[in-house]
Formats: C-alpha cells, structure tokens, sequence
C-alpha cells in the first residue's frame, strides 16, 4: 500500500502553515513531553470490549517496538489470546502469517502512539489535511514492518491523535481498519485514550473503555510467548 492511495482514500490535501517537525512538537506537549513518553518501556491496559458477541473483559500488554498480547474473556466462556512477537505471531497457541498476524502488527503500532511518531521523525510522511467524519485532520503516514502503513490523524487544536488507519492485504481484498480514540486522561505524565472505536472496512467491530493503565519498567518473562 503507498501512503498516496491512503491519503486519496483519507481526501488528503496539501498543509498550509505548520510543519511536520511543528506539528510533532505539539503533538509531543500535548501528550506529557518528550522524556516522560520515552520513559515507558511497556504498558499494561485492563478494560471491556463491546462486540458483536457481546460484552468481554479485555487484557492489551505492549512493549515497543513490536510485542503484544491481548486477552479477550467472555462472561459466559469461550474468548482469545493474540500474541506479537517481531516476526512471529500466534491466535490461540496456533502460529499465524499474513493478514492475521499484519493485523496484530496494526494493532501494536497504534497501542504505541505517539511514542511511535516520535523514534521515526525520519520516516514520517507529511499527508497533509485529511477528512476523518467531517473533521479535518492533520495527516501522518509511518511506515511499518511487512509493508504496512499507518495513518494517524491529529487535531490541529489540541495536538491529540483522534484517528488512526492501516490497511491489509486479504483474500477477499485489502481491509481497511481505523481507530478513533476519546477520553484522554493522564498517566503518570503521559496521556492515553481510555476509549477507542475500531472499524474495518467502515463497519464498527467493538467499543473498548479501558479501567486502568499502567506504565511498566518491563513485560512479565514470557508474556509474549506461546
């Protein structure tokens, strides 16, 4: 995927005024400075996901740049284990490769924004305005592993990252999936989104209100391995 057909599908259009690097700057204040977002080595996030099947207690561990679980437990029974560990990646203890694991990369790059912005200023892309629900946004591209991209859209107000959006190649065609993120709250100096919507191909798949966020100095041994 080129970020140019990304952001022809986002209606990208040329910035005027404010630079990438200025643009960056704010987004760095306004989610606690660069020194407190770099301080975290791995964050750990409890809460509930409202699905399709229902109402799930959820567990997302993250450590940059590239490892991630996620525990989804239904009331009832039945649920999953994702698990992300740089090249390899596992759906129930069963390894998995193309779309299924290109999404848990997605996954990952947007549980590390906007530390992920700031260790690749280099690779970043300028998408200029962007149109996300009727509100126009400030477009960046970051380039990922497995030729994934993501897009981020940011607030040109507040500096906040209120969209994200990648696509994956599949069988059926490639798939769109966004994030919207609201209720911003600090943590230890470093604000996150306690909400967040996912969508994939424009359907909503599940609402996600997190309960707590903790900033780790590392992962648990073994927690991203099957």
């Amino acid at each position: 995927m080129h970020f140019a057909l990304l952001a022809a599908l986002l209606l990208g259009a040329p910035a005027r005024g404010e630079t990438l690097d200025g643009l960056l700057a704010r987004v760095t204040q306004a989610y606690g400075g660069k020194k407190p977002i770099a301080r975290w080595q791995a964050v750990r996030e409890t809460g509930t996901l409202e699905s399709p099947r229902g109402v799930a207690k959820t567990v997302r561990l993250f450590a940059a740049p590239d490892r991630l679980r996620v525990e989804i437990h239904y009331p009832g029974g039945g649920g999953e284990v994702r698990l992300l560990a740089g090249p390899h990646a596992w759906r129930d203890g069963e390894m998995v490769q193309g779309p299924p694991r290109d999404a848990m990369l997605l996954q990952a790059a947007r549980l590390d924004l906007p530390g992920l912005l700031l260790r690749n200023p280099a690779r970043l892309v300028d998408l200029g305005v962007i149109l996300v629900d009727g509100k126009s946004l400030r477009g960046i591209g970051v380039p990922l592993d497995g030729n994934l991209q993501l897009a981020v859209g940011v607030d040109p107000n507040t500096g906040l990252i209120l969209h994200s959006e990648g696509q994956i190649p599949s069988p059926g065609g490639p798939v769109r999936f966004a994030t919207t993120y609201q209720d911003f709250r600090p943590v230890k100096g470093v604000l996150f989104a306690f909400r967040e919507s996912n969508f994939a191909s424009g359907q909503l798949t599940g609402r996600t209100r997190l309960e707590t966020i903790e900033l780790l100095d590392a992962a648990p041994p073994g927690a991203f391995a099957p």
